[in-house]
């Protein structure tokens, strides 16, 4: 008896170590290509309504060798600036590339890449299953290169997020923090299988529910496809909103912020400058409300989405139908196409 618990004592132990081993093993492959974002944007504060400087944190995952880096959408889709940090403390300049907010994802490239790091292989969640195990390597509060584990929770099919309506997630129990969103989600054999999103939280801190989208989202719609970077971001108006702002149509996009260098600017996108609040509801009013976008109407953009991009596409061009001052204004934004430099 005593021999047959030894044994079982043994095995347990040398199990336990072996799967250190191998986290340790794939932290050392994989925490250089894992960077830091450092955001900066401007937010309207103060009872004159003055912009002050907003700064924001993130993490982003290296992807290919000309500093392409994926992230989270809402860590970047309304920076002025973007810098990346590396593990070397090594800090560069970055643009933005492209942006898909109904995704939760983002592409950067980052000016130039330290000597010696690699990017990461992007995997596939198709077969990812809830128990199994995962890590992050990311910078909550800033603390670079921080690893966490843990198993998927579950999984949520596209459309499942009212917001995030196009991503595929993982939810996960491995700890993610503020500056965690867009950090690489990996599995046991070192591929970046998601992107991390946001958590379900009361307090605003981990609380044990994280989610991230999959890299095969990001490779649906966002790698190697045109890239936009509208630049701005704002509230949905339904039906009920569209009636109290007297919109000429059932639904609507209220434009809140735009950002430095992006479509949006280019476009003449004007930004909301008076705070108020309906309904319960804050927003800031006095910017331009879309209304369509390349003929679509706002309304009817989740049914019609593959329709728009192809029409985008084709064109070469966004086109939005705007309302300003209680008059339509119509606007042209030319698309530029991703350079090469995708992930290995």
């Amino acid at each position: 008896m005593k021999r047959i618990l030894c044994a079982v004592l043994l095995v347990v132990l040398f199990s336990s170590s072996a799967f250190c081993a191998d986290l340790s093993k794939n932290y050392r492959n994989l925490y250089k290509s894992v960077v830091t974002l450092m955001t900066v944007g401007r937010t309207l504060s103060g009872p004159e309504g003055e912009y002050t400087a907003a700064r924001g944190l993130g993490s982003g995952v290296l992807i290919s060798r000309d500093g392409l880096i994926l992230t989270a959408a809402h860590v970047v889709q309304v920076a002025d600036k973007v810098g990346v940090k590396f593990y070397n403390d090594e800090e560069v300049e970055a643009r933005v590339i492209s942006a898909l907010p109904s995704a939760d994802l983002a592409l950067v490239r980052a000016e130039s890449v330290p000597p010696g790091i690699e990017p990461v292989a992007l995997g596939s969640a198709a077969s990812v299953q809830a128990g199994n195990e995962i890590f992050v390597i990311s910078a909550p509060y800033g603390l670079r290169s921080t690893i966490t584990s843990g198993i998927v929770s579950a999984r949520y099919e596209t459309g499942a997020h009212p917001k995030f309506w196009q991503a595929e997630m993982l939810q996960v129990d491995a700890a993610v923090n503020k500056g965690s969103s867009g950090g690489p989600l990996f599995d046991m054999k070192g591929r970046c299988i998601g992107i991390v999103s946001h958590l379900k939280s009361k307090t605003g801190g981990f609380e044990g529910h994280a989610f991230a989208v999959t890299t095969d989202t990001a490779k649906e719609y966002l790698i190697g496809k045109p890239a936009v970077w509208t630049g701005f971001s704002g509230k949905y108006l339904d039906e009920e909103m569209a009636w109290v702002l007297n919109l000429p149509t059932k639904h609507g996009y209220l434009v809140e912020k735009v950002a430095d260098g992006s479509l949006g600017q280019e476009m003449g996108l004007l930004a909301g400058t008076i705070q108020a609040e309906i309904a319960g509801r804050k927003m800031f009013l006095g910017g331009d409300i879309i209304l369509e976008m390349n003929d679509v109407p706002v309304g009817e953009f989740k049914e019609k989405y593959d329709d728009l991009i192809r029409d985008i596409q084709k064109r070469g061009a966004l086109k939005l139908k705007v309302l300003r001052g209680g008059m339509i204004v119509e606007m042209t934004g030319e698309i530029k196409v991703l350079e090469a430099g995708n992930s290995r």
